[in-house]
C-alpha cells in the first residue's frame, strides 16, 4: 500500500454522483460541521478547548526529552481540564514521533491521563507503535484518522476495544489497482472492532472535465480518483467490517447453577446436573461444568440466548466443549439449538433447529450434525469421528449464509461442503419421466455370438474329470468287506470346457438406453435452508454411565469471536488438563499395584493360617 508522507490536512469526502445527464460525476462534500455537544456545553467550554488547542499548537510537543519539568507542564495546563470533548494530534508532530521515539512514550503517557470524552486522533503519517500500544487503554477512544495502514498497525488497532470508526487518507498510485488497495484495507481490519470505515481522497486542482462545467476555482478529482472512490465504496459495502454478536456465552465458572438453567419437569426421574470441574482438571475454577450425575437416566436442561438468533445474512456458530471423564461406553453428548419453547416442558419431542455433538455407543462413535428443515429432522450424510478419550475436547458447528458449513473439532475443521449435498434437504432436481419406457424393439446388447464360428469336432469327446493314474488300491482293502476298490477320479487337464461361440459386436446395438428426466414437480428452490430463528440453547440426553461435563458454549455470528473464546477456555488449558490426567493416572496406578500386593500379602497370611490350622487339627487327632 501506497505511503503518503506528504503533509496534507483532513481532507474532503470525494463522492461519486449521477448528474442529471445520466452520467457518473464527482460531488465534494465539505468536512462535517462540528459536533452539537460543543454547541451544548457552550462558551465556557470553548474557551477552554480554545486554550487546550493554543497550548498544544504552541507547545507542539517539541521532541525534547521528557523531564520532571515537562510533567509539571502536563500537571498545570491539562490536569486541570475537565471537558476536553476532541483532541487532535496533526501533521508533523507525528513526523517526529517516528523520528524521537522519546516523544511518542511522553505523549503515549499523557494520552492515557488526559480526561478526554471524546478522543480523535489525527495522523499525516502511520501511527507510532509506542502510541498505539497505549490506545486500548482509553475506553472512550471511537474514532480514528490516520493516512495509511501498515500490517503492525493493524495487529495494533486490534487491540481498540472500543474503536468502532476508522477514516484513512489513501490515494491510488502506483502498481497497485483499487481493488488491491482496499482489499489491502479489509483484510488488515478484520481482526479488529471496527464498524465503519471512511477513506479520503485528497483533491487535485485539474481542469473540470468537459461533461461537468464548474468555476475555475473549483477542485476536482482526476479520473482514477473518481474510479477509486467509486470501486472502494462497492467493495467495503461487499465485504463490511461487521461487529461480532454473541447471543449466549456459558462457562459455568461459579460454584452454583447459572440461575438461567432450566431443569425440565416433562418427566419426574429426569438425572441431576451438577457443577464440578470433575476428577482432573487444569484449573479449579476454569474447568468447572455441567455434569452428568446418575446412571442409566434421560437428562433435560436448557437456557434462554441473551436475545433471538435470526441468523439470515449471517454466520450461525455453535460451540461448546464435552469431556467423558466416565471413560464413557453409551450415551449421548450433544446440545441442541431450539427456536422458542416452554423450558419446563423440555422433553425429545420438542422441536429443534440443530443437534451438534458426540454420540457413543459401543464401537458406534460419531458426532451428530442434525439440521431441521420444514419439520423433519435430517443427519448428515458423512460419518465423522469424534473424541472418545476422557478428556476435553471442543466442537464447533459453522453455518454460512452461502449455505456452506464447516465442522471443527479441536478448532481442526473435519468436514466442510455444501449444506445441499451433505445432507437430503431437498427433492432431486430431477426425475425419471414416469411416462418413458424403453422401446420393446430397443437392442442394449453390445456384443453377439458369431453365427459363423462352429465347435470343433470331439469338443464334446473330452471328459471333465479322469481316473487318477498314480492311485493304488490300499493293501489292507478287503474286496469282500470293503466292495470292488475304485480308483479316484482327478481334473482333466485336456478338458476345455463347456464350448462357447466366440462374440462379435452387435450390428443392431443402439446403445445403453437412458431414462428421460423431466423437472421435479416437487422440488422447489430454497436459499435459505441454513437460516433459523432460536431462543435456546438446550442438552436432552440418555446416558447409561454417567460423568460427562458440558461447559464453554457459546453462539455467535462469527467464527473469530468463537476462536478467541476458545483460546481462553480450551487451547490455554488443555495442556495442564493433559498434566492433570497423567499425574491421576500415575496416582491411581500406583494405588492399584499397592492394593494388589496388599490383597496377595493378605491371601499369603490366610493360605499360612489354613495351613497351620490343619497341622493343629491333624497333631490333635493323633
Amino acid at each position: 500500500m501506497t505511503r503518503d508522507t506528504g503533509h496534507c490536512k483532513r481532507p474532503v469526502d470525494a463522492v461519486a454522483t449521477v448528474s442529471e445527464t445520466g452520467g457518473t460525476v464527482p460531488r465534494y462534500q465539505a468536512p462535517v460541521a462540528p459536533p452539537i455537544a460543543f454547541v451544548v456545553l457552550g462558551f465556557p467550554c470553548l474557551l477552554s478547548l480554545l486554550s487546550l488547542e493554543f497550548v498544544w499548537r504552541s507547545t507542539r510537543f517539541r521532541p525534547t526529552k521528557p523531564s520532571a519539568g515537562t510533567d509539571e507542564f502536563f500537571d498545570a495546563k491539562y490536569k486541570t481540564k475537565k471537558n476536553i470533548w476532541e483532541l487532535s494530534l496533526e501533521g508533523d508532530y507525528f513526523e517526529r514521533c517516528e523520528i524521537d521515539p522519546a516523544s511518542a512514550e511522553m505523549t503515549a503517557k499523557w494520552l492515557v491521563k488526559l480526561p478526554i470524552q471524546r478522543p480523535e486522533l489525527i495522523s499525516n503519517l502511520s501511527i507510532p507503535t509506542e502510541i498505539l500500544d497505549v490506545l486500548h487503554l482509553m475506553p472512550l477512544l471511537a474514532s480514528l484518522h490516520c493516512p495509511t495502514l501498515e500490517d503492525s498497525d493493524g495487529m495494533a488497532l486490534s487491540e481498540c476495544k472500543s474503536l468502532k470508526k476508522l477514516s484513512i487518507s489513501g490515494v491510488f498510485i502506483g502498481e497497485e489497482s483499487p481493488e488491491q488497495l482496499v482489499q489491502q484495507v479489509v483484510d488488515m481490519l478484520k481482526p479488529t472492532k471496527i464498524q465503519e470505515v471512511a477513506i479520503y481522497l485528497p483533491l487535485q486542482q485539474l481542469p473540470p472535465p468537459a461533461s461537468h462545467p464548474s468555476s475555475a476555482n473549483e477542485p476536482h478529482l482526476n479520473r482514477d480518483m473518481v474510479n477509486f472512490a467509486t470501486i472502494a465504496s462497492t467493495l467495503l459495502a461487499a465485504l463490511p467490517l461487521a461487529s461480532a454478536t454473541i447471543y449466549f456465552q456459558e462457562t459455568f465458572a461459579g460454584d452454583k447453577l447459572p440461575a438461567r438453567w432450566v431443569q425440565s419437569e416433562s418427566k419426574d426421574d429426569y438425572g441431576k446436573f451438577k457443577i464440578t470441574a470433575g476428577k482432573f482438571f487444569a484449573d479449579s475454577k476454569a474447568s468447572r461444568g455441567l455434569q452428568t450425575s446418575q446412571d442409566a437416566k434421560f437428562y433435560a436442561m436448557s437456557a434462554p440466548l441473551d436475545k433471538e438468533f435470526d441468523n439470515k445474512g449471517k454466520d450461525l456458530v455453535l460451540q461448546f466443549t464435552a469431556k467423558f471423564e466416565q471413560n464413557i461406553d453409551c450415551g449421548g453428548g450433544y446440545i441442541k439449538l431450539l427456536p422458542k419453547f416452554e423450558a419446563k416442558t423440555f422433553n425429545g419431542d420438542t422441536p429443534y433447529s440443530i443437534m451438534f455433538g458426540p454420540d457413543i455407543c459401543g464401537y458406534d462413535k460419531k458426532i451428530h450434525a442434525i439440521i431441521t428443515y420444514k419439520g423433519k429432522n435430517h443427519l448428515i450424510k458423512k460419518t465423522i469421528t469424534p473424541g472418545s478419550d476422557q478428556l476435553t475436547h471442543q466442537y464447533t458447528f459453522v453455518l454460512h449464509p452461502d449455505q456452506t458449513y464447516s465442522i471443527l473439532l479441536d478448532g481442526e475443521t473435519k468436514e466442510s461442503g455444501s449444506i445441499l449435498e451433505s445432507w437430503d434437504l431437498l427433492p432431486p432436481k430431477k426425475i425419471k419421466d414416469p411416462n418413458a419406457s424403453k422401446p420393446s424393439d430397443w437392442v442394449d446388447e453390445a456384443e453377439i455370438s458369431d453365427p459363423t464360428d462352429k465347435k470343433p469336432a470331439n469338443w464334446d469327446d473330452i471328459p471333465a474329470t479322469i481316473v487318477d493314474p498314480d492311485a493304488e488300491k490300499p493293501e489292507d482293502w478287503d474286496d469282500e468287506m470293503d466292495g470292488e476298490w475304485e480308483a479316484p477320479k482327478i481334473s482333466n487337464p485336456e478338458y476345455k470346457g463347456e464350448w462357447v461361440a466366440n462374440k462379435i459386436p452387435n450390428p443392431a446395438y443402439k446403445g445403453a438406453w437412458v431414462h428421460p428426466e423431466i423437472d421435479n414437480p416437487e422440488f422447489k428452490e430454497d436459499t435459505e435452508i441454513y437460516a433459523f430463528k432460536n431462543s435456546h440453547v438446550g442438552f436432552d440426553l440418555w446416558q447409561v454411565k454417567s460423568g460427562t461435563i458440558f461447559d464453554n458454549i457459546i453462539v455467535t455470528d462469527s467464527l473469530d469471536e468463537a476462536k478467541e473464546f476458545a483460546k481462553k477456555t480450551f487451547d490455554d488449558l488443555k495442556d495442564a488438563e493433559k498434566e492433570a490426567k497423567d499425574k491421576l493416572d500415575e496416582k491411581e496406578k500406583k494405588e492399584a499395584e499397592e492394593k494388589e500386593k496388599a490383597e496377595k500379602k493378605d491371601d499369603a497370611k490366610s493360605a499360612d493360617a489354613e495351613e497351620v490350622s490343619a497341622d493343629e487339627d491333624e497333631h490333635a487327632e493323633l
